[in-house]
Order: structure tokens, then C-alpha cells, then sequence
């Protein structure tokens, strides 16, 4: 992940490559570093910097990757949740320079069922 200058921004570079990151498994690393990518275009549209986001942006993110009808690409909030946990421990990491988190009061959206979900009453089941 370059920035705008052609660069890696150090602080992600060591957050991506830090012991606890690596630890984790290969999908979720992908998984994680993809969301921080989702997260990071979006802010780089909205002239904002990574070091500099606050909760309310924050909060448009999560309306924008989950609700905005303007958003072709919009996600399922068990997605979001997902999101939210990498982008946690990207901050997480980040703290460590001092830079606030602003997803940390967000809490990730209730989960929405799409199917049908018949339960089997342990009665009837011989």
C-alpha cells in the first residue's frame, strides 16, 4: 500500500509486518489488509488522513460501506464487522504513535439473517 507521494506510510508498514499481525492467519491477514486498503481509498476521497480521522468520519464510513445506496460496492454488515476488527488493530497499533482510534467507540452493526431458519424441536427429532 503506497500513499499519494508513491511511499509506504511507515506507521502501516509496521503495523502490517509487527509479531502480533503475522500471528494471525493468512486469510485474516488478507482479509484485514484489504479493509484497511477499502478504508484508506476511502478517506483519500474524502481528503482526509488516516492519522487524522475522527469518530464521525468513522461513522460515514460504516454508512457508506453498509447503507449508501450511492455505494455499487456496499456490504453486509457481517462484512463491516470484519472491517472494523482489522481496522481496530491497525489503530491499535497506531496508538503506539500516538494517534487516536476513531472506530473506538463504533461498535460493529447487528448482524441481519437472510435465511429462513426452521429449528428442529428436540421432540420430534427420534
Amino acid at each position: 500500500m503506497l500513499g499519494l507521494n508513491g511511499r509506504p506510510d511507515l506507521r502501516v508498514k509496521a503495523c502490517l509486518g509487527s509479531p502480533k499481525w503475522r500471528r494471525l492467519a493468512w486469510r485474516t491477514q488478507r482479509d484485514y489488509a484489504y479493509s484497511l486498503m477499502v478504508w484508506l481509498n476511502y478517506l483519500l476521497t474524502m481528503g482526509v488522513n488516516w492519522w487524522e480521522a475522527d469518530d464521525g468520519v468513522a461513522s460515514e464510513f460504516l454508512f457508506w460501506r453498509v447503507t449508501d445506496r450511492a455505494n455499487e460496492d456496499a456490504v453486509e454488515t457481517r462484512t463491516f464487522a470484519r472491517d472494523l476488527a482489522g481496522l481496530k488493530k491497525v489503530y491499535s497499533r497506531a496508538a503506539r504513535s500516538r494517534i487516536a482510534d476513531p472506530f473506538a467507540e463504533l461498535d460493529a452493526p447487528c448482524i441481519v439473517r437472510h435465511a429462513d431458519v426452521k429449528w428442529l424441536d428436540p421432540s420430534g427429532y427420534s
